[in-house]
């Protein structure tokens, strides 16, 4: 099973050199990609698609960024997934993300604007699982290329998961 390693960007330019380290430490652990993740909880941070770049660029390894939705509108949205062909990173993940004001733009509105102007050739593009089963249902009408689960520990929350993948 590949390994993908989660990092968030730099805060500040102090601390510019820990994307560096975590990338360095996720391809000693054997890590074949990372996940970049875009403003937890608000916080704001460098930009995700910036260290993904520059990861993709320096390290040659498999990245994903994370875009938050609610902070983009459909014009910056279709300029961040040009800039993701431009630089080849393989996959991005639409989040809502917390915190802030919002545009009103909601993961799977994001991706069914993205399909509908022939965007993202090349790239993954991704939704989050977990907000019930008619959220669900929503995101895999938008044809999301991959989605991510809450975190599972035990067989039956993996069972009931691949049955709300079937809805």
């Amino acid at each position: 099973m590949p390994i993908l390693y989660e990092v968030t960007p730099p805060s500040k330019f102090e601390t510019r050199n820990e994307l560096e380290e975590a990338v360095v430490a996720a391809i000693s652990a054997g890590a074949v990609g990372i996940d970049i993740t875009e403003s937890p909880t608000g916080e704001s941070h460098s930009c995700s698609l910036a260290a993904g770049v520059y990861a993709k660029l320096v390290h040659r390894i498999e990245v994903t960024v994370h875009l938050r939705t609610r902070d983009l509108t459909a014009n910056s949205l279709f300029s961040a997934i040009r800039a993701c062909e431009v630089w080849q990173v393989d996959s991005v993940l639409l989040v809502m993300g917390d915190g802030g004001p919002s545009t009103g733009l909601y993961p799977t509105r994001a991706l069914k604007l993205i399909r509908k102007e022939g965007l993202g050739r090349g790239i993954k593009i991704g939704v989050i699982f977990g907000g019930g089963q008619e959220a669900d249902r929503r995101k895999l009408e938008a044809r999301p290329d991959f989605v991510y689960t809450p975190i599972m520990t035990n067989m039956d929350e993996i069972e009931r998961e691949i049955g709300r993948a079937h809805v």
